[in-house]
């Protein structure tokens, strides 16, 4: 697996976080997120993510029979850790694109949520994994759009 760049917005801000554990026997999990922008702090919650998934599927990985069942909760599990920290401590909504994997036994698990790719690299060049999700909430909107 190889990151070739991260990218750094307008802020000046480098809001991209990347995290990843071995496994042992069990392979790899790795997640890789960037803060949204419009939003405060993305530099911490793209942290809180990796660091929420990231730890949720190395602690329950093992006896668990469903990768794609475990990844929608580690998701849930790092939405709740920004929410909760987002209020209590910055007193501001906070949020970020992440993607997350498990690699294990030649196999890779993926998920993602936001504007993050995952592309596969191979003898017969690159092909896109994911596809973009894409959330207009109104940041800077004067008027509602027409329905």
């Amino acid at each position: 697996m190889k990151i070739s760049s991260f990218s750094i917005g307008s802020s000046g801000t480098n809001e991209d976080y990347f995290l990843y554990r071995n496994m042992g026997i069990n392979g790899y999990v790795i997640a890789l997120a960037d803060g949204m922008g419009g939003l405060s702090y993305g530099d911490i919650a793209a942290r809180l993510a990796c660091e929420a998934t990231v730890e949720y599927v190395v602690n329950n990985y093992k006896g668990f029979h469903s990768e794609t069942r475990m990844l929608k909760d580690a998701l849930k599990t790092a939405d709740n850790a920004i929410a909760t920290k987002g209020i209590a401590e910055y007193k501001c909504p906070m949020g970020t694109t992440i993607a997350l994997a498990i690699v294990s036994d030649y196999q890779m698990f993926y998920t993602w949520q936001g504007n993050v790719r995952i592309y596969l690299k191979n003898d017969n060049g690159l092909s896109i994994l994911t596809s973009d999700h894409i959330l207009n909430v109104g940041y800077g909107q004067t008027e509602l759009p027409d329905a």
